[in-house]
């Protein structure tokens, strides 16, 4: 059921969302046009003519793209919302299924959008940023200038320490959907008149929370592991996900106890 659960709120965002990241792939392609037709131009001034033609679409754009995709991300926030705090309510909360696998449904299907329509961002500012140099100059690689500059690049962020980012990142970012999730539940029941505006002031006060136990552990293991640079990174890595992982599932129940025991749709 929870399968089912998910490819339904995924459709749903497909129908609403999906138009603004194939807009967004539509502006992409149009800046690399613009930027490849700037490279066009070999003379130095010919360049600055031309790019100052162009820059000001360039720009607004590359806004464009983002403002987008961003919007196409919040719509997953909004899901829940809509599914679960409006008419729409009736429902979901109706349906022969425990609590805690609609919302883990609601969680997971707005985890899975988010992530989406992220990579999508990625990827379109790829190929307005990159693809038009590439395609400009395939061979741009081979020269002993840009092959220094990567291998700068790579001494300076090396693999390991982007494994581990991407790690700690990827459990910060379900720690902050199940406190935006959160924060709509206690907007909605406790603000009912002003959900929006409860929905964010409960937001605010519980990333300041969040902040202020994750800073109080570091401060801790600083002052413990000061000297020890090396234990210091790894436990630090540890307690990072601990901690989010910890507030996560904490959140997760009192969202399913909340639902259960004060959402009243009448």
């Amino acid at each position: 059921m929870l399968g089912k659960l998910i490819k339904y709120d995924l459709r749903a965002l497909v129908k609403t969302a999906f138009p603004m990241l194939v807009s967004s792939g539509i502006i992409s392609v149009i800046c690399c046009a613009l930027m490849f037709f700037t490279l066009s131009f070999n003379e130095l001034d010919g360049f600055y003519v031309a790019f100052s033609l162009v820059s000001s679409f360039y720009i607004i754009g590359l806004i464009a793209i983002g403002t987008l995709c961003a919007i196409s991300s919040f719509f997953a926030i909004y899901r829940y919302y809509k599914s679960v705090f409006t008419d729409e309510g009736y429902l979901t909360m109706s349906l022969p299924v425990k609590t805690s696998v609609i919302f883990s449904g609601k969680l997971i299907s707005a985890f899975i959008w988010s992530c989406v329509s992220n990579i999508v961002m990625i990827v379109l500012f790829f190929i307005s940023l990159v693809l038009p140099v590439l395609l400009f100059n395939p061979f741009i690689m081979e020269n002993t200038f840009e092959l220094a500059f990567l291998e700068m690049l790579l001494s300076m962020f090396p693999v390991e320490d982007i494994l581990i980012s991407l790690t700690v990142g990827l459990f910060d970012y379900i720690e902050i959907t199940v406190i935006i999730f959160t924060s709509i539940t206690l907007g909605s029941l406790k603000m009912r008149k002003h959900k929006i505006l409860g929905a964010i002031l409960f937001f605010v006060i519980l990333t300041f929370i969040e902040s202020a136990v994750i800073s109080f552990a570091e401060n801790i293991l600083w002052v413990a592991l000061f000297d020890n640079e090396w234990l210091y990174d790894l436990l630090y890595f540890v307690v990072n996900i601990l901690l989010s992982v910890t507030i996560s599932v904490a959140l997760f129940f009192f969202n399913v106890n909340a639902l259960q025991k004060k959402l009243n749709l009448e």
